[in-house]
């Protein structure tokens, strides 16, 4: 992850926040805001590169609650970051939208096998 801290940038309908760390649980905490089409990919390519960069995280949260679409894509970018961290890196998808859980449970995990799903009571 970059030692910049924050990455916020807003692509086709859809904003991706990934915030550095909180020291509490060492994980970053990435925010997926709307449409999570093929109209995104480069900007979820450019947020699993910034993640990627350099100090990885030992943790990667990815809250889909605000995912407003969610298609292939959003398989595309689970599957990408669970290739670029490290073995051992831990990835929660968290609170995912009804739209997300549709396409999410029509993978099985298939696309991410190193992910954890929590739905929005924990964290």
């Amino acid at each position: 992850m970059s030692s910049r801290g924050i990455f916020h940038r807003s692509e086709a309908g859809l904003t991706v926040t990934i915030s550095s760390p909180p020291s509490k649980t060492g994980r970053a905490r990435v925010d997926l805001v709307g449409d999570v089409d093929t109209a995104a990919l480069c900007l979820l390519s450019e947020a699993v590169d910034w993640l990627a960069d350099d100090d990885v995280p030992p943790g990667v949260l990815i809250d889909l609650a605000a995912v407003t679409f969610a298609g292939s894509a959003l398989l595309n970018f689970l599957a990408r970051l669970s290739r670029r961290m490290p073995a051992g890196t831990e990835l929660i998808v968290w609170r995912p939208s009804a739209r997300a859980s549709l396409v999410l449970r029509a993978s099985s995990g298939r696309s991410a096998p190193r992910t954890t799903f929590l739905p929005a009571e924990q964290s």
